[in-house]
């Protein structure tokens, strides 16, 4: 209901009336019915029908031939439901939208391509829907201080293994990555030096990438959920030789210098601190009209301003917790 989040080239009247012809046309069938609650509503769903697909030319298309229009609202705060919320605007918030008005400008007019062909349905996870490159922002539990990363474009979406692919305005990229970062804030903020691999100081993963990845993945679970995570997922007990509930136990019992973070919630305010950075960054090369891609915690640009994006992304962690970070490098296939 608030109107904010709605698009303005179609109201809800036009909405149902176009569905209603089409549905009459026996062009699309209803999958799922929506349904209205006090507060909130769920949408429904449909699809093309079988007469669509012989009466409509739809074996041809690909996702280059729908145009996916820029979204209304950028700044979007989810409750504690992960409902969309209701908010009033505030200086920070403007501040906000506009600065990603001004990034989005400029990757709209940035050519992000790849130097091999992707398959929808093995290089991209499940959120692939087109390739939209306009950024909006996140924030969770009805608080401007928790969440805030950069989603949409669709890059986001690719496999770590296509990435290397992508190329901005024709030329080769590389990735940057922080690496650890959330545990790393955490070691910084407690003046502490942080380690080069702070994963690492799970007993046994130093040995064993599968492992390590995941440690990363229980760590950072730990860190956001409220109580307890169900992580790791697909754990395999017969060739790490441990359950994955006792590897869970082995993940809280390595980091005895970082007491309480566990359980808390902590980990959707550090996602708003990189948040920030990343704000950061992304501006400093706007301001030479060099477009960034963001991957979260990572940044894919142009190979020629390589050294550079490491040298902001140290300054801006530094600026903030007054230690220098570990950047990972990956280069372009």
């Amino acid at each position: 209901r608030e109107k904010r989040y709605l698009p303005d080239f179609m109201t809800v009247q036009y909405h149902p009336t176009a569905l209603k012809l089409l549905i009459a046309q026996g062009l699309v069938r209803m999958v799922k019915a929506g349904h209205q609650q006090e507060d909130y509503s769920e949408t429904a769903r449909y699809a093309l029908t079988d007469a669509a697909y012989t009466q409509l030319p739809v074996s041809s298309l690909t996702d280059r031939d729908f145009n996916i229009g820029k979204r209304d609202e950028v700044i979007r705060l989810r409750d504690i439901e992960g409902r969309l919320a209701r908010y009033s605007d505030t200086q920070e918030t403007n501040a906000m939208r506009s600065n990603l008005h001004r990034l989005n400008d400029l990757l709209e007019g940035t050519d992000i391509a790849l130097t091999r062909q992707a398959n929808p349905l093995t290089d991209f996870d499940d959120k692939y829907s087109g390739e939209r490159t306009d950024l909006y922002r996140i924030f969770n539990k009805g608080s401007f201080q928790q969440g805030g990363r950069f989603y949409g474009g669709w890059w986001q979406h690719a496999r770590r293994s296509l990435r290397p692919y992508i190329t901005i305005n024709g030329e080769p990229t590389v990735e940057a990555d922080f690496k650890g970062l959330h545990p790393a804030i955490l070691f910084a903020k407690s003046k502490l030096e942080i380690p080069l691999d702070p994963y690492s100081l799970v007993p046994g993963v130093a040995d064993s990438e599968a492992l390590r990845e995941h440690a990363k993945t229980t760590f950072l679970a730990l860190l956001n959920a409220d109580r307890g995570t169900s992580e790791p997922r697909n754990f395999d007990t017969a060739a790490f030789g441990i359950t994955a509930e006792a590897f869970r136990r082995r993940v809280k019992g390595a980091f005895p210098m970082l007491p309480g973070v566990f359980g808390t919630g902590i980990g959707r305010y550090l996602q708003y601190e990189d948040s920030v950075m990343a704000e950061r960054v992304m501006l400093h090369f706007a301001d030479k009209n060099v477009p960034v891609l963001p991957v979260h915690d990572s940044f894919i640009i142009a190979a020629e301003h390589m050294d550079e994006l490491v040298r902001v992304m140290q300054s801006v962690f530094y600026d903030r917790y007054g230690q220098m970070p570990k950047i990972t490098l990956k280069a372009s296939a």
